[in-house]
């Protein structure tokens, strides 16, 4: 587990959650879930899933047990948190994961490569930002992507996703330019990453 892309801020909410009885039925995953796993880039935030639906109104009480925590929306199946000054989202979000998920030193389950490598292909389908890109390039160094490819469509199928559409969001970067680069660990280059996904995304079948 590569700790030292935390803040110790994140730490602190991180051990705050796994005390928490509510969060048993999450699983932490986006950028900062990958980086715990491969190292890559320094975490931002805290992204929390659930399969099952959730009491947000619940949730927000066992949060608010912590002075530091201060509500910042709050919908059916979605709630957003400032906590010790780290945004925290919790959404419900239907779609079973395909792989068994990965334990932590705080009691919280992380999605596995296998499964964030698929949420964020889709991700990408929907309005890819650049460390959505940078996040799953960094991934292709150790999984490949057709590899990962396949992973979204055994996640997401029966969706009524289309598979060209998100295929050709692969390779459009214009939205995604717009963004900064995450603080890295590891050295990237934009313009490699830009050049990978055109060619390697050619041969994705659909």
């Amino acid at each position: 587990m590569q700790e030292n892309i935390l803040r110790p801020e994140q730490k602190s909410d991180l051990e705050l959650l796994g005390r928490i009885p509510e969060i048993k039925q999450f699983y932490l995953a986006g950028g900062t879930a990958l980086a715990l796993q491969i190292g890559h880039r320094y975490s931002v935030d805290l992204d929390f899933f659930s399969v099952k639906k959730f009491s947000t109104a619940r949730l927000l009480r066992n949060l608010q047990s912590a002075p530091t925590c201060i509500k910042q929306s709050i919908s059916k199946g979605t709630l957003y948190v400032l906590l010790n000054g780290v945004s925290c989202s919790f959404i419900a979000y239907p779609y079973p994961l395909i792989d068994e998920p990965v334990s932590s030193p705080w009691g919280i389950q992380l999605a596995s490569v296998k499964d964030i490598g698929a949420m964020k292909i889709n991700a990408i389908g929907g309005r890819g930002y650049r460390r959505d890109f940078v996040d799953l390039y960094c991934l292709t160094q150790i999984r490949p992507l057709p590899v990962i490819w396949e992973d979204f469509k055994k996640r997401y199928s029966g969706t009524g996703l289309s598979l060209s559409h998100v295929k050709k969001s692969l390779v459009y970067f214009s939205d995604a330019e717009k963004d900064p680069l995450p603080n890295m660990i590891k050295r990237v280059s934009w313009k490699k990453i830009r050049e990978f996904f055109e060619k390697e995304s050619k041969d994705l079948s659909i």
